[in-house]
């Protein structure tokens, strides 16, 4: 739903273009008219058209650009896009038939005169190249001299090298002849003086310049710039023309409070998908909707106390300055409303920035992501390039990772796992569920169709999507849009004026989403049916019954155990530079071959990965589009597990345990100096098979912590020529793991993160109700001081922390609490606002350690100590476990702090479904009783 409207207002200048297609537009026309609109062109002369006489060439049009194309009885190779503000005339009596000319007055500007040319190489009337060009030639001779007036522009492919207009040897010497004897005493001057035509050959690289602008009049034409598109090997050109006054659409924003269900639905009915399955953009690009406008009733109610205001000069009384007030108090009630409802509606669960955005919001701050000035390499970037500074710094640092790389050919990549045949997947049952199965978004990619019109319109859309991607899988092509991303800088940390602190994100083509979640169920009905994990199981990354909560578990596990035993321990962390975005596709295709999955499956996941493309938006503004050879598409449903598919052969070679592309290893030895010896050539080894897959390891983030239940001295270890010192503290996905496992930096640290969270809810608590607040509290707050809290939050914990976290829970209730003294204990605040203690809390989280440990979802080391350390009573059908540890550090280990909830579980909850046990153990042990 785009909220258009149309203004009347001066503009300097119109942007007008050139550009040779190279092969065609109808296939390009869709990637054609979206670069048009994010280089906010206003006329394009293009070349190469190669549109049949026969075709319809309504079809190449677009909701904002009209098409004119040449008149030809055979094939028309140039056309003029004009968008539909401009005002213009068509003189095809200036043209004549088959000659490659288009010509168009401009009624909006001064006395312009555009006419578009294509010399051809084989011309389709008969005549020699030569001939063909000295009738073109006259043409033009002939649309300046019959207006002598008008100021001509003359733009197009000349298949002629300016850079080699008088060079006596140039094959097309004759030609410049030609046009020197016709231009020059017309006063006409070529503009373009850098190469607009490039060709990689064996021979190396080939330019030339082969599109020109004529004028005759240079001081009406300014900026003059290229576009390098995604396709072809000539530039888009693009300059601005001196105009008048035109009438300009003002694009501002989808307006989603206007749109319903139903509404999209009823144009759906009436849109006709049969014969627009052969391109997604083509039969998608009806579906977005355009809302009615909503009655402007607060606008009227502040024109009439303008008008009041009025009178009330002219003659003073209490009636008029009554309504006054009234009306005063309606349109701030409104306004207040409007900012509330943002401020609500901007908070996402769980997400402490965007609580940060609704604080900016309400105290009418700032609220923008990105600021305008931006740096990089500390020189200041013009906020107009903000958009391509970020592409370059994007592709530049992967660019600088690859070239810096050497995929050695004898790395390992695996074994053979299975033999699995083709199997086409595409159905409408399948497309359905994995449509059900998408969350309702509004956000959109290249295609600019958001995932909300495709999971509302779904009984529409099912059969057209199904025939798409049918085809899609017959052909094994993908269309083109689907290989643009969209890429929206994310701040990281830092400075935020600094693009080196951003990383990317993209916003890919719904449709392509579709056909990923196919692929993605495909491979986990493969694993299904083989029992085979195709990423091993200790890659914890974006898989069911996995998360950084199982990741972390297995890791105290093995810390845990091996502390027990008087053991020392070293973990160690591997940072990768922009992982996902350097995989080498034909390495990641050879070891999905490797591992033996179907080729049809394989063939399409090479075509979605080659041959993509990227630009960035920033604030309105868009990037040149870049290519993109590498990577397994940031953002996409696809790349976290072809990521890990990539990487997992390396748990062939090595003990560790990863999420996504977080890598840590852990060591143990009862000697300090054979632990030192072990984790080097464990983590030299595994950086080796890193760099020989074509991933870089970032040496400065590398961490190391040695564990042990008594104090030690720092270690260093070198590797490969770089030190690693250890720290007595590691991050392990937002946990900090201390090196004797007591917790204290991971209860500082959660309590610090939490009271920001809180502070953030205090400064916006008035736009929410009691019940409201208690909700934002548990979803921001709670959230945050308990996070992962099942690993770190014990029995053992000693008492002092345990009060520094009960204060901390019991201090954001505070604000909600009626009547708040500071007699009231801590317990009574959380039983007052029946809110569960952190006590409760525990031993909620510990049944449903429990439960895992139970089902095999936590490591298996601890499902077996399960077995062995229950104590069986036939008089008692609950949960009783004992502790094994030999030391205090042993009480980390899961099972032994399940001694916490003995005589809490009946048998008979553990063969409930993980969701029924939850809702039970929920009433059971956080209910305020």
């Amino acid at each position: 739903m785009v909220v258009g409207a149309s203004t009347s207002t001066k503009i300097p200048m119109m942007k007008l273009a050139t550009w040779n297609l190279c092969l065609g537009l109808k296939k390009k026309k869709d990637q054609v008219i979206d670069i048009l609109r994010s280089e906010k062109i206003d006329i394009c002369c293009l070349q190469e058209a190669d549109i049949e006489n026969d075709y319809p060439k309504e079809l190449l049009a677009s909701k904002d650009f009209k098409i004119e194309c040449e008149k030809n009885n055979q094939k028309a190779r140039t056309v003029i896009y004009v968008k539909n503000n401009v005002k213009y005339v068509r003189r095809t009596d200036l043209e004549g038939i088959g000659n490659g000319i288009v010509v168009i007055d401009f009624k909006s500007l001064k006395d312009y005169r555009l006419i578009n040319l294509y010399r051809v190489f084989n011309p389709q009337n008969g005549r020699t190249p030569t001939e063909n060009f000295i009738a073109q030639l006259q043409l033009i001779k002939n649309a300046i001299t019959q207006d002598p007036s008008k100021n001509i522009i003359i733009t197009g492919d000349f298949n002629l090298d300016d850079s080699k207009k008088f060079a006596i040897d140039y094959h097309n010497h004759n030609l410049f002849n030609h046009l020197i004897e016709v231009f020059d005493p017309l006063g006409l001057e070529q503009l373009i003086d850098f190469p607009t035509w490039e060709r990689v050959t064996i021979h190396g690289v080939k330019n030339s310049t082969l599109d020109h602008i004529y004028v005759k009049d240079c001081t009406l034409i300014s900026t003059i710039s290229s576009v390098k598109p995604n396709f072809g090997d000539h530039l888009l050109i693009t300059f601005n023309l001196q105009g008048n006054e035109l009438n300009q659409e003002i694009i501002l924003k989808r307006n989603w409070q206007n749109y319903s269900k139903e509404i999209l639905i009823n144009k759906l009915k009436d849109i006709n998908f049969s014969n627009q399955i052969s391109s997604v953009q083509s039969m998608c690009q009806n579906i977005t909707v355009s809302s009615q406008k909503m009655t402007p009733v607060i606008k009227n109610k502040i024109n009439q106390r303008n008008r009041l205001l009025k009178k009330l000069k002219i003659s003073h009384n209490s009636v008029l300055k009554g309504r006054i007030n009234n009306l005063n108090c309606e349109i701030k009630l409104h306004f207040t409303q409007i900012k509330k409802r943002k401020i609500r509606l901007g908070i996402i669960p769980g997400n402490n920035k965007s609580l940060w955005d609704s604080v900016k919001i309400a105290k009418d701050l700032n609220a923008q992501t990105i600021p305008k000035n931006m740096t990089l390499n500390d020189i200041e970037i013009d906020e107009n390039d903000r958009p391509d500074a970020f592409a370059s710094f994007f592709k530049n640092k992967i660019t600088n990772i690859v070239n810096e790389s050497r995929i050695n050919i004898n790395v390992y990549n695996g074994t053979n796992k299975m033999v699995i045949p083709d199997k086409n997947f595409v159905s409408e049952l399948n497309i359905r569920e994995v449509i059900s199965s998408m969350k309702t978004k509004n956000c959109e990619g290249y295609d600019r169709i958001p995932q909300r019109i495709i999971i509302d319109g779904i009984e529409f859309l099912a059969k057209p999507l199904t025939a798409l991607l049918n085809q899609i899988y017959i052909s094994k092509q993908i269309p083109e849009q689907w290989l643009i991303a969209k890429v929206i800088p994310i701040f990281k940390k830092g400075k935020q004026n600094q693009i080196e602190n951003y990383r990317p994100i993209a916003n890919l083509c719904s449709t392509s989403k579709i056909f990923e979640k196919l692929i993605l169920k495909r491979l986990n009905d493969i694993e299904t049916q083989t029992f085979i994990d195709l990423t091993n199981k200790s890659q914890h990354g974006f898989k069911k019954n996995h998360s950084t909560n199982s990741a972390a578990l297995k890791l105290q596990s093995v810390l845990a155990r091996a502390l027990d035993g008087n053991n020392y321990a070293a973990m160690a962390s591997l940072d990768l530079s922009a992982a996902f975005d350097v995989v080498n596709v034909e390495l990641l295709l050879a070891r999905l071959r490797r591992i033996g999955l179907p080729n049809d499956l394989i063939v399409l996941i090479g075509n979605w990965l080659s041959l993509r493309y990227f630009y960035v938006s920033v604030g309105g503004l868009s990037s040149i589009v870049h290519s993109l050879d590498v990577g397994t598409v940031q953002g996409s449903i696809l790349g976290p597990i072809l990521y890990a598919i990539f990487v997992s052969p390396l748990f062939d070679l090595a003990d560790m345990t990863k999420f996504a592309d977080d890598n840590f290893v852990i060591k143990c030895n009862k000697h300090i100096a054979n632990l030192i010896t072990d984790m080097k050539k464990t983590l030299e080894m595994i950086i080796k098979w890193l760099k020989d897959s074509g991933l870089k390891v970032n040496d400065s983030k590398t961490e190391l912590c040695v564990f042990h239940r008594a104090d030690i001295r720092p270690i260093t270890i070198e590797i490969n020529g770089f030190q690693v010192k250890s720290n007595l503290t590691i991050n392990v996905l937002g946990v900090i793991f201390d090196s004797k496992l007591q917790w204290g930096p991971q209860v500082e640290n959660a309590i610090k993160k939490s009271n920001r969270a809180k502070h953030a809810i205090m400064l916006i608590k008035k736009y929410f109700n009691k019940n409201e607040l208690k909700m934002l509290i548990t979803s921001n707050f709670y959230s945050i001081l308990f996070y992962n809290c099942d690993v770190w939050l014990i029995p053992s914990l000693k008492p002092q922390l345990k009060k520094q976290i009960l204060s901390a829970s019991a201090k954001a209730l505070f604000m909600i609490t009626p009547n708040f003294n500071n007699s009231i204990s801590h317990d009574q605040v959380h039983s007052l606002n029946n809110r569960a203690t952190p006590n409760q809390i525990m031993i909620f989280k510990h049944a449903i350690l429990l439960y895992k440990i139970w089902n095999e979802k936590v490591h298996s080391k601890e499902w077996m100590a399960l077995n062995f350390q229950q104590n069986f009573n036939e008089r008692n059908n609950t949960v009783n476990v004992f502790e094994t540890n030999n030391l205090k550090v042993g009480k980390n280990l899961p099972v032994n702090r399940l001694k916490l909830i003995n005589g809490l579980i009946n048998y008979e909850w553990l063969n409930l479904s993980a969701n029924s046990f939850k809702v039970l153990c929920k009433r059971e042990f956080l209910m305020n009783k």
